[in-house]
């Protein structure tokens, strides 16, 4: 019998910015102008975990709204735009030796809209706290097209129900010119029940991209079937 587990999660995020600037519209009036930026993240995964590998796919709806007043120099003026999209993703991840204290891991990816990403995966648990890292190639079908992503992760159990951890994330191009990002974040744990089928997750992170700085939330019911 093969050794397997079925997990699940339904999550919901936000992600509110803003800042302000000068501009010229389309018919080269100079204008200034305060814009605020609100994504909204739907999404659900599923994911199959074997005794040595692991399957996982997810499909998201990502809804941008922005709000921006136009300062002109006869008065104000109002914009707004919304546009929403679908992008479908999975992974398949090997564990090339199990018996290895840091159990090294080869995660293979692909996304729409055209991405693909191979990454490399340690952790190491020390209990009661779970030590990880990865650092992968992603090539993008948008110019720059090669990133490169780094990602170091540190949780702890602080009983039976309730885990928390931290993480930092850096991207950066490793071909052409683009934009560094990054992020930290703040996750909490809550199982509900005493089976550990069920789940409530929540994150918290901080980005900053040049001089932009914004944080985002999440939300997330998880459920395993064994």
């Amino acid at each position: 019998m093969i050794d397997s587990r079925f997990t699940w999660e339904a999550r919901a995020a936000y992600y509110p910015s803003g800042h302000e600037g000068i501009g010229l519209d389309e018919n080269g009036q100079c204008f200034g102008y305060t814009r605020f930026t609100g994504e909204c993240q739907l999404g659900l995964e599923l994911k199959w975990m074997f005794s040595r590998a692991i399957f996982a796919m997810d499909i998201q709806e990502t809804t941008l709204e922005e709000r921006e007043l136009r300062i002109y120099s006869y008065g104000l003026e109002e914009v707004l735009r919304s546009t929403s999209q679908f992008s479908y993703g999975s992974y398949l991840e090997f564990r090339v030796d199990p018996a290895n204290q840091l159990d090294p891991r080869i995660r293979l990816a692909v996304r729409t809209p055209e991405s693909a990403e191979c990454s490399f995966l340690l952790s190491r648990v020390l209990d009661p706290v779970v030590l990880a890292g990865m650092a992968g190639i992603r090539e993008s079908a948008e110019y720059p097209n090669t990133w490169l992503d780094l990602l170091l992760s540190a949780g702890m159990v602080a009983n039976s129900q309730i885990s928390v951890g931290i993480a930092g994330q850096w991207t950066v191009p490793l071909y052409g010119a683009g934009l560094p990002v990054a992020a930290i974040s703040l996750r909490s744990r809550y199982s509900l029940g005493t089976g550990q089928t069920h789940a409530l997750r929540f994150r918290v992170t901080l980005s900053t991209q040049a001089q932009s700085t914004w944080i985002g939330f999440s939300f997330s019911l998880w459920g395993s079937l064994s």
